[in-house]
């Protein structure tokens, strides 16, 4: 990615600090970039508060954007296709999706009718109103810049995705579909994770930058995942108890 053109990253770190070593591997980057680290407690889950961190960014400095951007969101557990930009992303007028590569099935992708989206290729929750990953959309930066969407714990209950994507007023006919025509459709972003199953010991990094897992909090599990149908005050409930006290929550819901 570091050969794009016309881009600006905004790279938030999940934590209290930046890391040297990403520091020193932007600063090599001849792109625009902010780094940025952001740690909220108020959130119940890890990946929250970095999303949250970068649009409250593009809100604060939308000075520094046109109104015809579009603002596309990446994990460091994705993998890209540059094609994704100019064949997709970049023709995007108000909200764009595609499919993306996935663990669970060969794609997780939208799906068309006469060109328009009418639902979600998903074995989870595939009824879901915008049953798809972040990975798997673009949106037009004015989408960001007039409203106050975040993930908080408005969303309990539901997908972080889905609760975004209901906050920006979005229809389904508002949406462009690509890739989802012709035989052999193309898919340009992958999520790609490599975890340690428990047969490999861990050797010392000495000195190396890797990358780790993080584990979502035991709280974050309980309101996404399994409490589908929590509010938000029993939401802002259970995540005041301690992890003994949501065993026994999350087997019961």
């Amino acid at each position: 990615m570091a050969h794009m053109k016309n881009a600006y990253w905004i790279v938030v770190e999940d934590g209290n600090r930046t890391k040297p070593a990403i520091k020193r591997l932007l600063e090599r980057v001849k792109i625009p970039t902010v780094y940025l680290h952001s740690e909220d407690p108020s959130v119940p889950c890890h990946d929250w508060a970095p999303r949250n961190k970068a649009l409250e960014y593009i809100r604060k400095n939308k000075r520094l954007f046109n109104s015809d951007d579009v603002v596309y969101f990446l994990d460091s557990e994705n993998s890209v296709d540059l094609q994704l930009f100019d064949k997709f992303a970049r023709k995007v007028e108000k909200m764009g999706v595609w499919a993306a590569g996935s663990g669970y099935v060969y794609a997780d992708s939208q799906l068309t009718l006469k060109g328009k989206v009418v639902g979600w290729n998903t074995p989870w929750r595939p009824k879901r109103e915008f049953a798809l990953g972040f990975r798997q959309f673009a949106l037009n930066i004015k989408y960001i810049t007039e409203t106050n969407a975040r993930l908080d714990m408005r969303c309990a209950g539901l997908a972080m995705e889905d609760c975004f994507l209901r906050q920006l007023n979005i229809s389904k006919s508002d949406i462009q579909s690509f890739g989802h025509s012709g035989e052999n459709k193309p898919i340009y972003v992958w999520h790609r994770r490599s975890v340690n199953t428990g047969r490999v010991t861990e050797l010392p990094t000495r000195g190396s930058f890797i990358d780790t897992e993080v584990q979502e909090p035991l709280v974050c599990t309980a309101i996404e995942h399994r409490l589908t149908e929590a509010t938000m005050y029993q939401a802002m409930f259970i995540a005041k108890q301690r992890n003994d006290n949501l065993t026994g929550i999350m087997r019961v819901s």
